[in-house]
């Protein structure tokens, strides 16, 4: 199974341009690898979520 990102990979969220690293993945049998991302939102705060990979980017 090749994943698109690994853990500690700094990127990019597509839509906010916000930026983070992986911190863990999840891998479901019957749905899409999910990737947890921290990162410094657009206002300052620290936050962190889970997101699909079609929704990062490397940087």
């Amino acid at each position: 199974m090749g994943m698109k990102f690994s853990l500690g990979d700094e990127i990019s969220i597509v839509l906010s341009g916000e930026q983070g690293y992986v911190d863990a993945y999840a891998v479901y049998q019957h749905s899409p690898v999910q990737f947890y991302i921290k990162y410094k939102a657009a206002d300052g705060r620290a936050v962190s979520g889970w997101f699909g990979a079609e929704e990062l980017d490397m940087l």
